[in-house]
């Protein structure tokens, strides 16, 4: 293969030019062919994969992101000094300390004021971790007339605490990852692809520079725009940048595809339907509104998983996001995951423990912690109405849709006569905490039979002491009538739900558990 073949690098305004040529170079070697794919993230190496190689299967395609690889040819040359990898976590928490440190021994001037603001260690670690990735030494940063003496003592400080943790940063897994590439076999020599990577260091340019060095071949694209990843890749690689081809002009979408991250700007042209904007006041109305969109879209005819929404500042967005999707009941996947979990899957999830560790009261236990239980049998609401269903605000459905939406008419659902007779009031259990000291005292262990038999067990004893005690104390027949009571509500909800999971098969097709799910 030509020199000139084997490092190439495209560059393109359009993300599915560039995967194409990707994809073309992949489809190159034969699909048992081993190839180290870099990307910016898990994901967009996984749909990579999955989507843009046409559905066949290629045994030797290694996905990973820089850092992941990195991390692996770091491992045996820290574990060889006897350090651990410091997660980010475990790094905020050690400059957050030094900071603290530097505070009581009067050593900070120019951040002194800031310092003790809640997100300053946060921002000057990832501050101290830029500066580290580049190699920028303590005494070029003391010639810095503000903040540079302070970033110094921070700088120092950080190392001599990872010392004393026997921890390693980014920056010194990046050095041992360049100790471990030029020592190790794999995935030195490798053919690799390099999927639109973001170079912002100098240790990342170094590392890219030394495999692309020892492998038969590299493949790297870019998007127009990102001059430093360009320049970074170019020097690595030792090649010229290619331009991609060019879509035409034809609409305002293409027209920004083109000049999004260019100095240059578009001929001056009237702004269609392809491209909109707007802007609004605070993260939650934003959500709000692209809810409305969402649903506008959808009632033009586009599918949900058409449609994707990018955020700027995910932390940030993401759970105004979330509860606009719920209001609006809009199902949504975020791919670097929800705010919190979902109590009603983790509900899901225990339920699916307790039948596999046949039947376990802890694990039964866990599911009623999480406040996702139903009415129990014989108590179930006929239709959403009844169950005081309320439709979405209206705020949140297009306005050519108002008209075709009928809001519920629901009441308020009635308490019971007696609610301490009740079994669940509005569809939530009464006491399922206190139901957890029944399991205990029941001692219920695996299986449905022990289940019955136990608390069976349990009530007949209640049942005794209650006779044996009379009316002589009030206060202690009131805590026996009340156990009484709250085993009867535990029995009625809990033993329809532990047969049915009993009658659950050990084995079955994924379309029979769908119909047990």
């Amino acid at each position: 293969m030509p020199e000139s073949l084997r490092r190439q690098l495209v560059v393109g305004p359009r993300n599915a030019a560039r995967i194409a040529a990707a994809a073309r170079w992949v489809d190159s070697y034969p699909p048992d062919q081993e190839l180290l794919l870099l990307a910016a993230n898990p994901d967009a190496a996984d749909d990579f994969a999955r989507m843009s190689l046409g559905g066949d299967a290629r045994f030797g395609l290694v996905r990973l992101t820089l850092d992941r690889l990195a991390s692996k040819l770091a491992a045996p040359v820290l574990a060889g000094r006897g350090l651990a990898p410091a997660s980010d976590l475990s790094f905020n928490a050690i400059v957050t300390r030094c900071v603290h440190s530097l505070l009581n021994e009067g050593r900070m001037s120019y951040y002194e004021p800031i310092a003790r603001r809640p997100g300053f260690p946060r921002a000057v670690a990832r501050t101290i971790e830029e500066l580290r990735m580049n190699r920028v030494a303590g005494s070029a940063l003391r010639k810095l007339d503000r903040g540079g003496p302070d970033l110094a003592l921070l700088g120092e400080a950080l190392e001599q605490e990872l010392e004393r943790q026997g921890l390693a940063d980014r920056a010194m897994r990046f050095d041992a990852a360049l100790e471990g590439a030029r020592s190790g076999p794999h995935p030195i020599g490798l053919p690799f692809l390099l999927l639109d990577l973001q170079i912002t260091a100098a240790r990342e340019s170094e590392l890219i520079e030394l495999l692309a060095g020892r492998a038969a071949s590299v493949f790297a694209t870019a998007p127009r725009g990102d001059s430093r990843s360009i320049a970074a890749i170019e020097k690595a690689l030792r090649c010229q940048a290619e331009e991609g081809i060019d879509e035409p002009v034809s609409d305002s979408l293409s027209a920004l595809r083109q000049h999004l991250f260019e100095d240059s700007s578009p001929r001056t042209a009237p702004l269609d339907g392809a491209v909109t904007l707007r802007s609004w006041p605070g993260e939650a109305r934003e959500a709000v509104e692209i809810a409305r969109a969402i649903q506008a879209e959808a009632a033009l005819g586009a599918p949900f998983d058409r449609m994707a929404v990018f955020l700027r500042s995910s932390n940030e967005y993401r759970p105004h996001i979330e509860e606009a999707f719920r209001r609006a009941a809009i199902p949504a996947y975020f791919a670097r995951g929800s705010t919190r979990p979902d109590p009603s899957g983790r509900a899901l999830l225990a339920l699916l423990a307790c039948a596999a560790e046949r039947l376990s009261a802890r694990r039964f236990a866990e599911y009623l912690s999480l406040a996702q239980t139903p009415p129990p049998s014989g108590e179930q609401v006929e239709n959403q109405e009844a169950a005081g269903w309320v439709a979405p605000d209206s705020d949140l459905i297009p306005e050519s849709l108002i008209e075709r939406v009928e809001p519920a008419q629901s009441e308020e659902p009635a308490l019971p006569d007696d609610p301490e007779a009740a079994v669940s009031i509005e569809g939530m259990v009464q006491a399922p905490w206190r139901w957890e000291q029944l399991l205990v005292d029941a001692s219920v262990i695996g299986g449905k039979d022990r289940w019955v038999r136990r608390l069976n067990g349990l009530e007949m004893e209640l049942r005794l002491r209650r006779k044996e005690m009379g009316e002589e104390d009030e206060a202690r027949a009131a805590v026996l009538d009340r156990q009484l009571r709250d085993l009867a509500h535990l029995r009625k909800f809990a033993l329809p739900l532990i047969e049915r999971l009993a009658g659950w098969p050990a084995q079955a097709p994924w379309g029979e558990w769908t119909r047990h799910l």
